[in-house]
């Protein structure tokens, strides 16, 4: 047949055997789970041992439980932002930004 007035449509959908997320950024979807886990328990020993020593705590001891908390809330920001993109292929921009926030307020 004749293929000059053809036309061809689609979509090209690039998925690698362990998800969308491309090869140089997979390893920091496993690292920010296992963070998150880390800030977990040393939230942990840190409720306990201020629990135990409540009467001599100093304004500090709140600024650093302050800090791990901020994070375990980056650590698992981040994790969520690179579960999503593997799972459903699209950069999630409130979560990103929400864990850029997350990590600028950390770091200052």
């Amino acid at each position: 047949g004749d293929f000059d007035d053809a036309t061809v449509s689609g979509t090209v959908v690039v998925k690698n055997s362990y998800g969308f997320l491309p090869g140089n950024e997979y390893y920091k979807m496993s690292f920010y789970g296992w963070l998150s886990l880390v800030y977990v328990g040393l939230a942990l020993i840190w409720l306990g041992l201020s629990i135990r020593w409540w009467q001599e705590l100093l304004n500090i001891q709140n600024c650093i439980a302050g800090v791990i908390l901020l994070g375990f809330l980056e650590a698992f920001m981040w994790y969520i932002f690179y579960n999503d993109w593997n799972a459903q292929g699209v950069r999630g921009k409130t979560v990103f930004i929400c864990a850029t926030l997350l990590t600028v307020v950390k770091s200052t």
